[in-house]
């Protein structure tokens, strides 16, 4: 069983209504998709998951040394977030993956030793991206469509380093103000940790696909969703490119997005054939508090 929720306005001034049609922006819902791009290289015997990373980025050794690509997909690299790089932790919307990467060649850090921690990182999954992209000879985006989004039928789904983005009709975002409301228009290109525009309808694809073994075969799936363990033996509620454990006593794996007032929630429950997506255009709603609303009415029990 599926739920989508959807915001009821897509752009003020035009007039158009949010439908199952139209893209909005998902942000870190893309890291399983990412993470799923990774995982198909392995299947096919281009990359190692215990690969060393500065064999792709020879230019951040030392910094990286001994940081293996399943460290960069579990968020145990010891790699920090944006402001590791960036002074005040914001990165420009015109930012590039290329910059990013070099920008940590100069300033990165890490916090703790590769696998010693759990540490979420964004810029993780932007080396991730340019792994699949050395390694496939593709662009980020080619390479989503050809392996993951033509395959599982996602039609309305599209990355923002396309070459058609700008011709893409997709949804604006907004945020109450005294006004009435401003809108804001997202033109954030980074692939990897997101990059995805998205419907409920195209994630639901996605769930159905890779959980009904259209995509990974048995062993990637599993380890998937598969937390990981820390070098000193602590558990981590991250698989690969998703967030695992329980929900209120229920086996679930979950994935969150937000930026520029968009916010996006996948919640699929193991077992129970319930998935709940929640994509929202307005700062109002708060997609993952939302969704995890819905699971608890819904429950174990399909609706009358």
């Amino acid at each position: 069983m599926q739920l989508d929720v959807y915001c009821r306005c897509a752009d003020g001034a035009a007039h158009v209504c949010l439908g199952p049609a139209l893209p909005v922006f998902v942000a870190s819902v893309g890291k399983s998709l990412t993470a799923a791009g990774v995982l198909l290289l392995a299947e096919g015997g281009h990359v190692r998951l215990e690969d060393d990373v500065t064999g792709y980025y020879p230019a951040l050794r030392p910094l990286l040394s001994g940081v293996r690509i399943l460290h960069l997909l579990q968020h145990t690299s010891g790699l920090g977030d944006y402001a590791e790089v960036f002074d005040d932790g914001v990165v420009p919307d015109e930012a590039t993956n290329a910059q990013l990467v070099s920008l940590l060649a100069e300033r990165g850090r890490l916090s703790h030793p590769a696998g010693a921690a759990h540490r979420y990182s964004n810029l993780g999954y932007v080396l991730l991206a340019g792994i699949i992209e050395q390694v496939s000879g593709q662009r980020y985006g080619e390479f989503m469509h050809a392996r993951i989004l033509g395959p599982l039928g996602m039609r309305d789904t599209f990355v923002v380093d396309d070459s058609d983005f700008e011709t893409h009709h997709r949804a604006a975002s907004y945020a109450r103000q005294v006004d009435g409301g401003a809108a804001k228009t997202c033109v954030w290109r980074v692939v990897g940790p997101g990059g995805f525009w998205s419907t409920a309808r195209d994630l639901s694809a996605w769930d159905r696909g890779l959980w009904g073994g259209k995509l990974l075969c048995g062993h990637s799936l599993e380890s998937m969703f598969t937390g990981g363990m820390t070098t000193n033996g602590q558990r981590v509620g991250y698989g690969l490119g998703w967030f695992v454990g329980g929900y209120n006593g229920r086996s679930c794996a979950w994935l969150t997005g937000r930026r520029d007032y968009f916010t996006s929630s996948l919640m699929h429950f193991m077992g129970e054939d319930m998935t709940v997506i929640v994509l929202s255009n307005t700062a109002d709603i708060v997609a993952w508090r939302l969704a995890g609303r819905i699971s608890d009415l819904i429950g174990n029990s399909p609706p009358s």
